[in-house]
């Protein structure tokens, strides 16, 4: 597998004599600072980086363009480094390699132009790489699965078989997930260790986490390794059955040792069942013996799946002897096998995508790899499972088109549950100018599978809000007019695209196609939904990627509760937080994973931010002092947050403020493009405003959009150009009472990166975004830019 380094514009060329003319020094020439790299580590310990250094000598008299490529898998990324006259890529191993040794070939180039039809001498530079990795911590046997009955302990082993170099071994516990005592110690003698399980007073199941850690003679960790340990108390005679998604047919064949006779005879017994899914296999036995059971095969796609409760049947014991007691058994089944209903985001034709699929069930999965099923066949490069709830798929590029996403189980049992996963080609687009929507915008939602565009003018004051729909048909596009809606707060596309969701302030979420926006179903909340918030999201509904959307429930008076209603369930939940005044005011990462909600307007002291991830809800307070906010955009992985004119990183970092050059403008809206790299700023000069005069001509200076580079991980947020619009797409004047009739016109960008759309009340545009200004690439942000693909891609880097 080849996998592309995409080098980034660093400095300028002209300052160091490059660029043309003059001169007699030598051309530029590139070499490494080594010939081959070579990195080991112990398996379960943290990967070392490699670096590899490019030097250069001479003057560069064109202009210079840096990429290259790596093969083999065991390189999990490259970030980088330009300088003046070096640059430095840091080379990040896979840290979940097992053990061997892989090596491969990385080839990095400088050339004269962007298609490397012509090197710079030293170029192609070819390094190849050899990464060994040791055996590490490895756990030869013992239960990761405790079981007992209320008021007894259980103990259990655990054998451990330590790596080269290891001459200790400890192991900690966790604190508690699911006891608000303590329930679980460990203690280690030798390679042994001794697990105990301590008596619980009632019934259930319990987790926690076992880390154990391979230290050398001087105590230098050398091999870590996390298990996770179950510790299930059952009532007595009473058997819980979990099937998850690797339970095999033999796992169904169960064994219960029957009670001997009260006075010591020997006698038999009869058996029978209650339920059709519980089989016995041994119908008749003898008192203290084995009566074998099993929970039938065939039955198990019946059965429901994540039951609020666990299925139960009983086996009865009949002796053979009168004056000895029936005895029963009771069986209790919990069907949980995974299964996907939701993914995000959707990919774009040949390009690699980071999906997140979720559903659940997945923890019980050893390899979720080999129980996908994608249909049409689509490979993947790697499945992580994040937690029973979520996977992370990573995917090659791919032709367009709608695949579908399932999970097989071991048992084959049929599973009515899918998810789909849209490709789209997004075609090229051309300046154009479509007549306004219908009312004011207040958001706009971009529809990548239908190439349509959705302007949305909330009625959110017990007035009519608009939905006008514009379709783009070959070469050109067509307003297919305006949809009317009473009490309309926002809307937004469900995660695989299929339906618009519709939500009023009245409590109404309606599902509508999205070409008709005919209403399809209709689920009220008799509270109402948020009708005091005087902030709209410009992006349309926050959704996240498990099928949630977000939104300010109940009315009492201008105080909100922060709630959602499931796409999957058609149900409301209200949420315990309920401190939002006038609020509170969502916004959302594009897939789905992120979600910020400003919790209060126009209070004193001011609400702090809070935000959660989709994976596990859990809500947090941001840090730094990020209040309210009326204008919040994510890209699509979350890792670039624009928040009050400035540049956040996905741990609300401040990377840099946005700053126009020009003191006359200023910022209207900011969207980022998809991989986060650059923001785009609407900007106008209200000093060119009519005061109060609605029919002043349009000014001569128009409207711009400054482009600033957000890629970089701690050197600010740098303008790197601007252009003007055509025209006004809002009106311009300013009315005596500073109300800013014509402003806060909603602006967004295509998902491919190169077009921006802008609603404002005389006119929609889309805008092609100049291919200078341009997003850097189409990775995704972490702290700094990641590098990697399928192919090379070349950009210049300007040096001085």
């Amino acid at each position: 597998m080849i996998k592309k380094i995409i080098a980034v514009t660093a400095l300028i060329l002209s300052a160091c004599g490059g660029g043309g003319g003059g001169g007699g020094s030598a051309d530029l020439s590139v070499s490494t600072d080594r010939q081959a790299l070579n990195i080991s580590f112990v398996e379960g310990s943290s990967a070392p980086s490699g670096t590899i250094e490019v030097r250069t000598s001479g003057t560069a008299r064109d202009a210079v363009y840096v990429g290259g490529a790596w093969t083999g898998k065991a390189i999990s990324k490259m970030t980088y480094t330009l300088g003046t006259t070096t640059a430095t890529f840091n080379t990040t191993v896979d840290p979940n390699l097992a053990a061997g040794t892989y090596s491969g070939m990385i080839t990095l180039l400088a050339c004269k132009d962007m298609n490397c039809n012509a090197h710079y001498a030293g170029s192609p530079m070819k390094i190849p790489y050899t990464i060994t990795v040791s055996a590490g911590l490895t756990v030869t046997s013992g239960p990761t699965t405790l079981a007992s009955v209320p008021g007894t302990g259980v103990n259990g082993n655990i054998k451990v078989q330590l790596p080269a170099g290891a001459t200790s071994l400890s192991a900690v516990v966790a604190p508690n997930l699911d006891a608000t005592t303590p329930w679980l110690s460990a203690k280690v003698t030798g390679t042994t260790v001794e697990l105990s399980a301590a008596a619980m007073p009632s019934v259930g199941t319990y987790k926690n986490n076992l880390t154990l850690t391979a230290r050398d003679a001087n105590q230098q960790v050398i091999s870590t390794k996390n298990i996770s340990i179950e510790y299930t108390v059952n009532t007595p005679n009473t058997q819980l059955i979990t099937i998850g998604g690797d339970t095999q047919t033999a796992d169904l064949l169960k064994t219960w040792s029957t009670p001997a006779q009260s006075n010591g005879a020997t006698g038999t017994w009869t058996a029978r069942s209650d339920s059709n899914w519980l089989k016995i296999i041994t119908p008749t036995g003898q008192s203290g013996g084995n009566l074998s059971y099993q929970i039938d095969p065939a039955q198990i796609s019946a059965v429901g799946n994540f039951a609020e409760q666990p299925l139960s049947g009983t086996i009865t014991l009949t002796p053979d002897q009168s004056n000895q007691p029936v005895r029963q058994l009771q069986v209790q089944l919990e069907k949980k096998l995974p299964e996907i209903t939701s993914a995000m985001p959707t990919g774009l034709v040949n390009q690699s995508n980071q999906l997140i699929v979720r559903g659940r069930g997945f923890a019980s999965l050893q390899n979720p790899a080999a129980r996908l099923v994608i249909t049409p066949s689509l490979s993947t490069n790697a499945v992580t499972v994040v937690n029973d709830t979520e996977l992370r798929i990573q995917l090659p590029g791919a032709a367009a088109g709608t695949y579908t996403l399932s999970m097989g189980n071991a048992l084959n049992a049929t599973m009515n549950s899918s998810a789909s996963y849209n490709v789209v080609s997004i075609p090229s687009l051309t300046y154009t100018e479509l007549p306004a929507a219908t009312g004011r915008s207040t958001a706009l939602i971009f529809d990548p599978l239908r190439q349509a565009i959705f302007a949305i003018s909330s009625g959110i004051n017990n007035t009519d809000g608009h939905i006008t729909r514009y379709v783009k048909n070959d070469s050109s596009w067509n307003t297919l007019g305006t949809t009317t809606i009473p009490n309309l707060l926002n809307a937004n596309l469900s995660p695989d695209l299929s339906q618009l969701i519709v939500a009023t302030t009245n409590g109404d979420i309606s599902m509508r196609d999205p070409v008709t926006l005919a209403e399809l179903k209709r689920v009220n909340y008799p509270e109402g939904l948020g009708n005091k918030a005087p902030y709209i999201n410009s992006h349309g509904l926050s959704i996240s990627n498990d099928n949630k959307v977000w939104l300010a429930l109940s009315n009492a008076g201008q105080w909100g509760g922060l709630g959602y209603f499931d796409l999957q369930t058609l149900t409301f939940s209200n949420l315990t937080y309920r401190d939002a005044y006038n609020g509170p005011g969502f916004a959302h990462s594009g897939n789905g994973e992120r979600v910020v909600f400003s919790p209060s307007y126009g209070i004193s002291p001011a609400s702090t931010l809070r935000y959660f991830n989709a994976a596990d809800h859990t809500l947090q307070t941001a840090p730094h002092d990020l209040t309210t906010s009326s204008d919040i955009h994510l890209n699509t992985d979350g890792t670039r947050m624009v928040f009050n004119g400035r540049i956040y990183d996905g741990a609300f970092n401040v990377l840099g403020s946005l700053t126009l050059p020009d003191s006359n403008y200023s910022i209207e809206r900011v969207v980022l493009s998809p991989d986060g790299s650059r923001a785009y700023v609407l900007a106008v000069n209200y000093n060119l405003y009519s005061q109060n005069s609605t029919t002043a001509p349009e000014p001569a200076s128009k409207p711009k959009i400054y482009v600033f580079n957000t890629s970089a991980s701690n050197a600010g947020v740098p303008v790197v150009g601007n252009f003007d619009l055509a025209s006004y797409p809002m009106c311009w004047y300013n009315d005596l009472y500073k109300t800013n009739p014509c402003g806060n016109t909603p602006l967004e960008i295509t998902p491919d990166g190169l077009n921006l759309i802008i609603s404002g009340t005389k006119k929609l545009i889309i805008q092609p975004i100049p291919a200078p200004l341009r997003p850097a690439s189409s990775s995704s942000l972490k702290s700094v830019r990641q590098l990697g693909s399928s192919k090379v891609q070349m950009q210049e880097w300007k040096m001085h």
